[in-house]
């Protein structure tokens, strides 16, 4: 991994330390973390229209407080129902365990601060911080491990 690599993923495995806070175990920790990545993954490769308008991550970054709670808590639902067999692949049976607004607030922003696209090139290199749920992530999006083309498909 690069030195930038390394650095995504220490700011990743920090913030599941807020996961934590929350109660959250690390089992956990990946999937909460993939449902948030996700729509940001979309909105840096500019393939947002693959999601409903009202979760583009500009959406999600815009709201706080319950009101961004009780958004992301719908989002799971609703794109576990989506159209689009990839996103329902990936929300299905979602939930969330994060009970305080603020640790969301707190993931979201800092999520929204990282330059995800320039550091994974969403090839595979360093997917969802060294884990192999991302490597099964990738698989499902994408036989080739490239999400740049995964609606292709």
């Amino acid at each position: 991994m690069e030195n930038h690599d390394i650095d995504i993923v220490r700011k990743l495995w920090n913030l599941c330390h807020v996961l934590r806070d929350d109660g959250i175990s690390y089992q956990n920790y990946i999937n909460e973390l993939t449902f948030i990545l996700f729509p940001k993954m979309l909105a840096e490769l500019d393939r947002e229209s693959e999601l409903p308008a009202k979760y583009f991550w500009k959406e999600l970054i815009r709201k706080d407080g319950t009101e961004l709670h009780d958004h992301y808590r719908q989002m799971l639902l609703d794109l576990g129902k989506s159209k689009n067999p990839k996103v329902a692949a990936i929300y299905r049976n979602a939930s969330t365990s994060i009970r305080q607004p603020t640790h969301l607030h707190k993931i979201v922003s800092a999520i929204d601060e990282l330059d995800w696209h320039s550091t994974v090139g969403f090839g595979g290199s360093m997917i969802w911080f060294g884990s192999s749920a991302g490597v099964a992530l990738a698989n499902i999006l994408r036989p080739e491990s490239s999400l740049i083309a995964w609606s292709d498909s």
